[in-house]
């Protein structure tokens, strides 16, 4: 998920917090090989998907 609390505090947000199962967060890992990232491609995509439907 993250190497420490606040990590995962801070990504988590920054995908607009999409879930409390893991699974809703793989997709913004890198492949599941890194802990949750907030700029990864998938993450951009959601963001975008999030922002326009507001």
């Amino acid at each position: 998920m993250a190497n420490s609390f606040q990590e995962f505090l801070d990504e988590y947000t920054q995908i607009g917090c999409v879930g409390g199962e893991d699974w809703q967060w793989e997709a913004f890992t890198n492949n599941r090989a890194t802990p949750i990232d907030g700029s990864c491609e998938n993450a951009k995509k959601w963001l975008e998907i999030l922002f326009k439907c507001n």
